[in-house]
């Protein structure tokens, strides 16, 4: 496939439901009727689905645990339909549960993290893309050690945000630069508060940071929103979600966020989303899981967006549960399950966030 020229790495050239008449190799198109980001190949002389990275058509379910840690890494090939994922290798250790999860278009990273109920790690780890086989290895450290956070990137930049060590809350905001090969994240600002258990999601020009609980007692429904590349400062907080919780999960199209499985005490199955670049307001409920569930995670294909595993009270979950964007309203469907049960895995997909956003 084409590299999509350079110049054009903040969108694509014609965003439009017909297709262009002049076409030349690497030329982008986002196809709105179908909601696809296509780049013109000469060589075949068509237009091929271009979220560009060799990833992008992977999802990929790291870890988790409650009881029980795992260290598997499985793997769902988008569209994903009424399957079972793939267990493609392993985390390079046993000890990752509530990490924090974000990619380039060439690697995947699992941040930070804990073993048991009273150690976080400061471990960052990396796989390569489209990771078919092998171990997830060590590159560098976190700030500090922590887990419980979440994690969004930009083009250059990967994220961890907040998160907690069982005795102190954090409100940092470290920083990688991609490709990370080795060092140590930056700490380069903070949230207006510290708070774990948070959800995030990005678009090309911000990042979100949603919900969150405090010492287990006080529960958010802020959402907050770090300007890409934040180098420094706090974030802003001019919004807020449908409804307050922790544990929730998050994922996104190029045009909208969604939160899902907030618990502030009680578990529900709203959807919440809102509209990039959502500087104010509140976000609406547009629709409902089929599995009402906590503890999950959620990772996206350019199409559809994936809510994976969980718990409620009749215990562990192995069901993907899939939406169809923009999920105006309606009811998520079971597509699949996981091939063992994770509860709050890191979610990481390959999709290529550099030309999706428009």
């Amino acid at each position: 496939m084409p590299i999509v020229t350079k110049q054009k790495k903040w969108g694509p050239e014609y965003v439009q439901a017909a297709e262009p008449v002049k076409v030349r190799d690497g030329m982008t198109w986002y196809d709105t009727t179908n909601n696809e980001l296509k780049v013109w190949d000469e060589s075949s002389s068509s237009w091929r689905w271009a979220a560009t990275g060799s990833g992008a058509r992977f999802g990929y379910i790291c870890g988790g645990g409650f009881t029980t840690y795992f260290t598997g890494i499985q793997r769902i090939d988008f569209p994903f339909d009424t399957a079972v994922a793939l267990q493609v290798g392993n985390i390079e250790t046993s000890k990752n549960t509530y990490c924090t999860g974000c990619n380039s278009s060439e690697y995947g990273y699992i941040m930070g993290g804990h073993h048991n109920t009273s150690n976080s790690l400061t471990s960052i780890r990396r796989f390569d893309f489209p990771f078919q086989s092998g171990i997830a290895l060590i590159v560098g450290e976190m700030a500090s050690d922590k887990h419980g956070g979440s994690g969004c990137n930009s083009s250059q930049h990967g994220f961890s945000i907040a998160g907690n060590t069982n005795i102190t809350y954090f409100s940092s905001v470290d920083r990688i630069l991609f490709p990370f090969s080795s060092g140590t994240a930056d700490h380069v600002g903070n949230i207006l508060g510290s708070r774990s258990e948070t959800s995030s999601s990005n678009s090309s020009q911000y990042g979100y940071t949603m919900g969150g609980q405090f010492d287990y007692i006080t529960s958010y429904s802020y959402v907050e929103r770090i300007t890409f590349p934040f180098n420094s400062g706090t974030s802003t907080h001019n919004s807020i979600l449908g409804r307050q919780g922790w544990f929730s999960g998050s994922f996104n199209s190029s045009q909208y966020s969604y939160t899902f499985c907030q618990n502030p005490g009680v578990i529900n199955s709203y959807v919440d989303r809102f509209l990039f670049p959502f500087n104010s307001g509140t976000a609406t409920v547009n629709g409902r899981l089929s599995t009402t569930t906590d503890y999950a995670n959620g990772l996206n294909s350019t199409q559809k967006g994936y809510v994976i595993g969980g718990m409620n009270s009749t215990g562990d979950i192995v069901h993907i549960q899939e939406l169809q964007f923009p999920f105006d309203s309606g009811t998520a469907e079971n597509r699949g399950v996981m091939s063992s049960k994770q509860i709050r895995p890191t979610c990481i997909d390959g999709v290529d966030f550099v030309t999706q956003f428009i």
